[in-house]
């Protein structure tokens, strides 16, 4: 099988298990009412919030200063700063959204009240999983990661327009549906796959079933909602 085969079996596999999920079902999550919009922002955030955590673990174990400077250029693209230009952060972007619905993410940051266990066991999961394996296995994680996001983000996009948020606060769902993080990410990736095909499976095959984990427990904790 052929790399390009075998990533577009796993996005199609990942979308066909996306769309059983009840979170993923817009004609339910236009009937939310807007408690519950409310709640899915605070555990949502959780879900991505702590994303600095992975970014500053592949930082401070990056083997060589290239990896350093290729790690800190993508902190700075998540900053919003892209070459001269100083657009919002991806966090500041995830305010937008949030607050469009009513929700100051503050006591979420500080306190974490709706940091359940599902969510907590996705961060800590990805950080175990990247520090027991070698660097080499955490690059195609981490790039396995980053085009996850756009299958995940098609989803998210869908259900945010569902919820009925002004047009500002989608570009956060935009930004992430239409980057092209995973071609910066990647590019070792075909020689790997040359070189040791079950290295590529194996991280592909955690970080896809472990995001999976995730959005199933997000799709539980939010329908079982009922503030």
């Amino acid at each position: 099988m052929s790399l390009d085969n075998f990533l577009r079996e796993m996005d199609e596999r990942q979308s066909r298990e996306y769309s059983q999920l009840l979170l993923f079902d817009t004609d339910d999550t236009a009937q939310w009412s807007d408690p519950k919009k409310q709640y899915f922002v605070r555990v949502f955030y959780h879900t991505r919030g702590h994303f600095d955590r992975l970014l500053w673990t592949r930082l401070v174990y990056a083997p060589t200063a290239k990896d350093k400077r290729r790690i800190l250029d993508y902190m700075a693209e998540e900053a919003g700063l892209e070459g001269r230009k100083n657009r919002p952060s991806h966090e500041r972007l995830f305010a937008v959204f949030a607050e469009s619905l009513g929700v100051d993410l503050t006591p979420e940051i500080t306190e974490g009240e709706d940091y359940l266990p599902f969510a907590r066991d996705f961060n800590n999961g990805l950080i175990q999983w990247f520090r027991k394996n070698d660097w080499e296995s955490g690059e195609v994680g981490f790039a396995a990661y980053e085009r996850l996001d756009n299958v995940d983000y098609e989803f998210m996009y869908k259900l945010a327009q569902s919820v009925r948020v002004p047009e500002r606060a989608m570009v956060f769902f935009r930004v992430h549906k239409e980057a092209r993080h995973f071609e910066k990410t990647s590019g070792n990736l075909p020689q790997v796959w040359r070189r040791n095909e079950d290295k590529v499976r194996n991280a592909f095959d955690f970080i896809y079933n472990h995001q999976l984990k995730m959005w199933k427990g997000l799709s539980d904790a939010v329908g079982k909602y009922n503030g």
